[in-house]
């Protein structure tokens, strides 16, 4: 057995940015590890106005070195900065609302010995006064925790809990602080490591818990902008198809708010009135796209511009391959708007359906009669031979029927089905969470990784999910 005095020393790298509440209990918890506070440095770099350092002062914890800057760095400057100044072998990533369990460092540090690690905690999240899984665990769940197995294990490098020797990150060039603001800076250098060779390691016991909040962003409109931006710097500077395969959910326009349908767990929350950006804006925002792969349509409802067909044309016009829909399908029970939304460009139709009864999906969109409006739309496009994508929203109210909604859609010959799986990790709403909480149970996780796998071997969805009796 190894005792603690061979593990290395750490340096905890925290970046952090107005968050002096949440940070004093980052570090308080960062205080009380079982490492040997010899063998282990807090770095926090604060680039904030919120009188951190005086927080700071009054913990008087021993072991913790603060920066204060004056100007605003960013995460990945930030981040790099503390690596510049941390003397430990091993660094480990923490963020400044992460609460790390007592041992955390020891966790980390352990799994070291093989010299080419890339260290994967795992984040549990605090919301509504619960613990709850990590995020990845179907990720993890489906790799059978073995990294290795995951064709692109640099989407599940989180910096909130995280630890690379600083040898590698120094050789990597650490952070690319071309990503300013939020999104992707961490994904980023998982990759060129990865590129490197080095391994990906998880280990569950190295535990760090998220404390819920709200962002510093004013909506996931903006926070879904920024990362549009981020995966077009990223994609730019590799020219890489890997990194669209894993990104392309994000590269995406959403050309306003206005809904015909009200569902119940809508993250856009009272804002569907707002003024939507004009088609002038929108023309100005796909021209900064750097690939035109694909690009995604979205909302609201975006079959409810007028000028909807004018933005599909231009989209195609400045060279985008394939253009994919995002809608809920009720507009297209028209098959005149069917025809000329074809003959327009779009390539794809991807459009929202949650139940295959009509009363479930009205109580899900708070409309009645629109699961009919939906099932016609899906109707017209598949008899004018469009390409149909159904996604079925996993919630509480139709988890347990994944089965019947497939076969149903099979004999509307549906063979394209994806299920979304609502995600809480960066729900600035959390007090919604309970609207759509479904089982993070090990039967229904392995329920959706056989699903998963079902669709990766490209066999037909629904004869696989008859097979194995998955309902």
């Amino acid at each position: 057995m190894i005792s603690l005095k061979q593990l290395p020393n750490a340096s905890i790298i925290i970046p952090t940015y107005n968050r002096k509440k949440l940070l004093k209990a980052t570090l308080l918890a960062l205080s009380k590890q079982n490492y040997p506070k010899d063998k282990y440095e807090i770095i926090v770099v604060d680039d904030g106005d919120d009188g951190t350092d005086e927080m700071i002062k009054n913990l008087k914890i021993s072991n913790l070195r603060y920066f204060k800057i004056k100007k605003r760095l960013g995460r990945a400057k930030a981040r790099n900065f503390g690596i510049k100044k941390a003397i430990g072998e091993l660094i480990l990533f923490i963020d400044s609302d992460m609460i790390a369990g007592k041992n955390l460092i020891e966790e980390h540090a352990k799994m070291h010995r093989n010299n080419n690690s890339i260290v994967i905690g795992y984040r549990k999240e605090f919301i509504n006064d619960k613990l709850i899984a990590d995020p990845r665990e179907i990720d993890f769940k489906f790799c059978e925790d073995n990294l290795g197995k995951l064709k692109n294990p640099w989407k599940i490098f989180y910096s909130s809990n995280a630890s690379v020797k600083k040898q590698h990150l120094i050789v990597a060039g650490m952070f690319d602080e071309n990503f300013k603001k939020w999104g992707h800076e961490d994904w980023e250098l998982g990759y060129r490591l990865f590129k490197k060779g080095l391994q990906f390691k998880l280990n569950r016991k190295a535990v760090a818990i998220h404390q819920s909040h709200l962002t510093e962003y004013k909506n996931i409109q903006e926070m879904k902008k920024l990362l549009n931006e981020s995966t077009n710097y990223f994609y730019k500077k590799y020219l890489d198809n890997e990194i669209l395969n894993e990104l392309k959910e994000k590269l995406e326009i959403k050309v306003g708010k206005l809904c015909n349908n009200n569902c119940i767990y809508c993250l856009l929350l009272g804002k569907k009135n707002e003024k939507n950006e004009s088609l002038k804006q929108i023309k100005q925002h796909l021209a900064t796209m750097v690939n035109k792969e694909e690009l995604i349509i979205s909302g609201g409802e975006p079959a409810l511009r007028k000028d909807v067909f004018n933005i599909v044309d231009y989209a195609k016009r400045i060279g985008f391959k394939k253009v994919i829909l995002e809608t809920n399908g009720r507009l297209f029970c028209y098959k005149d708007f069917c025809e000329k939304m074809i003959q327009t460009g779009v390539d794809q139709f991807d459009i929202y359906l949650y139940s295959h009864k009509s009363e479930v999906h009205d109580k899900i969109t708070r409309v009645k009669g629109s699961w009919m409006q939906t099932i016609e739309g899906i109707k017209n496009l598949i008899d004018l031979n469009a390409v149909v994508q159904v996604n079925v929203v996993v919630c509480k109210e139709n988890y347990k029927n994944l089965l019947k909604i497939t076969k149903a859609l099979n004999k509307l010959n549906v063979h394209h089905v994806k299920f979304n799986i609502l995600s809480y990790s960066f729900n600035p709403y959390k007090d919604m969470f309970e609207k759509f909480q479904i089982p993070t149970s090990s039967s229904f996780i392995n329920t959706i990784n056989k699903i998963r796998k079902a669709s990766e071997r490209q066999e037909n969805l629904h004869d696989y999910l008859l097979k194995n009796k998955i309902n």
